[in-house]
């Protein structure tokens, strides 16, 4: 299945130059490292390129485009799901 990801061509000091992402998320930042939403392809040389690793996801009809960021975000996170009250909690990983 096809995710329609977004794909350019880079070099690897291209990809080395990108900066954490910073979401926000309810009124809140919350920063990932290049590698949790970029990937770098440096299996061919010649045609070296970088991924977008979020989908987008436009359904609505307004300028505002909105992305599913998944696994890349949540791997970066503990989270904590709420079902009774309706919430979700983040807390940032520590390594």
């Amino acid at each position: 299945m096809d995710l329609d990801m977004y794909v350019c061509n880079c070099d690897q000091k291209q990809f080395n130059n990108l900066k954490p992402l910073q979401l926000n998320v309810g009124g809140k930042l919350f920063t990932l490292p290049k590698e949790a939403w970029m990937s770098f392809d440096e299996e061919r040389k010649e045609k070296q390129k970088c991924k977008i690793l979020m989908h987008p996801y436009d359904i609505s009809m307004t300028a505002t485009y909105k992305w599913v960021v998944g696994i890349q975000f949540l791997q970066n996170f503990y989270s904590i799901f709420d079902i009774e009250n309706k919430r979700v909690g983040l807390v940032e990983a520590i390594e």
